[in-house]
């Protein structure tokens, strides 16, 4: 919504390809079907003609809006116009950057806000609270929900929660810092990261994680510490098992 001219269209194509590799919402546009639009490069030209006259039509429905909108943003992101005079007619700023915004906020955000809605509704089918606000993140294909300022209960593909193991990994890692020595220490946290990396993964190694479980077991610490081992090995146990 902020691509200064220069670089949108690039920028533009990031986001058609984020939306096409996100399943919930790919698959949500794809049920909107076809464009309405007969001719998406002839209402382009036709735009183009107009002389900042004309905009783009979107469509009667929300399913009409997102594909229409789509295929043109589509062709405006891999064909050879240079979008800014195509779409001068959403400003009468004789700024580049200005036109870009104003077509952003007219058109590609009723796309924007269509999604969003559909994924509040989801959310809303699916048990969570319209009245308050969450934050939804994906990364390396684990989903993280939260709401409001809540701290975020994660769980990976492979069925283990990470909110748990990072409490277990953070118990080691405070009970290592008395009474090791520093090449111990090192080896504490080189194995707490190795752990942490692949139980995040859908398919954790077995062998290196009873590898470095057993490392931590013969460090010879505190009773506390052997403790807090002993508690991260019996929550890895089901996976390494």
């Amino acid at each position: 919504m902020k691509a200064e001219v220069d670089d949108y269209k690039g920028i533009l194509r990031k986001y058609l390809q984020f939306i096409s590799e996100s399943p919930i919402i790919s698959a949500y546009l794809n049920d909107c079907g076809e464009p309405t639009i007969p001719d998406i490069d002839a209402e382009i030209m036709e735009i183009v003609g107009s002389h900042g006259q004309c905009v783009f039509s979107t469509g009667d429905t929300a399913a009409e809006e997102n594909a229409n909108i789509k295929a043109i943003l589509e062709n405006l992101a891999n064909g050879n116009k240079e979008i800014h005079y195509v779409v001068r007619s959403y400003s009468n700023s004789r700024q580049f950057d200005d036109v870009i915004k104003a077509f952003n906020e007219r058109f590609v955000l009723i796309l924007i806000r269509n999604i969003e809605g559909y994924l509040t509704k989801v959310g809303i089918d699916m048990g969570i609270d319209e009245t308050v606000k969450y934050n939804i993140t994906v990364h390396n294909g684990q989903v993280n929900l939260a709401s409001d300022n809540a701290i975020i209960n994660a769980t990976a593909n492979n069925g283990v929660n990470l909110s748990e193991l990072q409490g277990l990994l953070d118990r080691v890692i405070s009970e290592s810092k008395t009474n090791l020595s520093e090449d111990d220490t090192t080896v504490v946290s080189e194995s707490v990261e190795v752990i942490q990396q692949e139980l995040k993964q859908d398919k954790p190694k077995k062998t290196i994680l009873r590898g470095v479980l057993s490392t931590l077991q013969g460090i010879a610490g505190t009773a506390e510490f052997l403790a807090a081992v002993a508690a991260l090995v019996q929550f890895v146990q089901p996976i390494i098992s």
